[in-house]
């Protein structure tokens, strides 16, 4: 075998060395900006659930509309981030049932909440009435002879 000969055969072992190092990295690489994005998107929907139990425990303490409103645009946003996210990760650990099933007992619950205000007044209205009775009852009591 000429030097010729062994030098090129020697080069082309280097070359191919180095495209199979260089396919080895490129796809190792690609694999990382991959795990970077999953992991990026497990990062905002833990984000999403911790916002989503904040407005919940605000909504529990002051049962204002505003609050309510804020706990429907997160579920909102829980859904969508689990529905544009790759993969069945979310789906395999029952996160979408789960979070119907916190969106179904939410509504059941402003729904008391707000048969409870309904209530309330109605029991003010009532004792209203009950107290400008009375008062009238003494007023005339005072008047007759």
């Amino acid at each position: 075998m000429s030097l010729i000969k062994k030098f090129s055969l020697g080069f082309g072992v280097i070359i191919a060395t180095f495209l199979v190092v260089f396919v080895v990295v490129f796809l190792g690489v690609r694999k990382i900006e991959n795990s970077k994005v999953v992991f990026n998107d497990q990062v905002r929907l833990k984000d999403l659930v911790f916002r989503l139990d904040l407005y919940t425990k605000d909504y529990l303490l002051r049962e204002s509309k505003q609050d309510e409103n804020s706990v429907r645009q997160m579920i909102q946003k829980i859904h969508h981030h689990i529905e544009s996210t790759p993969g069945t990760l979310e789906e395999d650990l029952g996160m979408p049932q789960d979070l119907q099933n916190f969106k179904n007992t939410f509504d059941r619950y402003t729904q008391l909440v707000e048969l409870s205000k309904k209530y309330e007044q109605q029991a003010h209205d009532n004792i209203n009435k009950a107290r400008r009775a009375s008062e009238m009852l003494r007023e005339n009591a005072l008047k007759e002879p």
